[in-house]
């Protein structure tokens, strides 16, 4: 089970409430990832949002740095099927044993359709 969903300091935009959010449905505590921890000794797991692989050379970068310090990356193409995106979702964090996650994704993502519910079902 989750219990810490970290957003990005800079990032506490409509992405970052919708995230708050969904991190208080589902009983997790929700935090500002601190700029001045290394973010793979806060993280279990970082989870990039996007629609068709849009994904920020920033995003990509921390994805790159938390892989090699053996931190699982999960990227979620909102486009998908919604049964898959949760199904997806949720094995992940099972066999990742995730408790700590860092949830990011471009500004862009909270125009998708499948958002909201995904946040709906996922670990509900």
């Amino acid at each position: 089970m989750i219990e810490t969903i970290y957003i990005e300091e800079e990032k506490a935009n409509e992405l970052g409430e919708m995230i708050m959010e969904w991190s208080g449905k589902i009983g997790a505590e929700s935090l500002m990832l601190d700029p001045k921890k290394e973010a793979y000794e806060q993280l279990d797991g970082l989870v990039i949002l996007h629609n068709d692989f849009d994904i920020s050379k920033e995003h990509e970068s921390l994805s790159d740095l938390l892989d090699k310090n053996n931190v699982p990356t999960l990227k979620v193409d909102l486009s998908g099927t919604l049964i898959a995106l949760v199904s997806n979702f949720n094995m992940w964090i099972d066999l990742n044993k995730a408790k700590r996650l860092l949830v990011v994704g471009k500004k862009s993502v909270v125009e998708a359709e499948k958002l909201p519910s995904l946040f709906e079902k996922v670990l509900n």
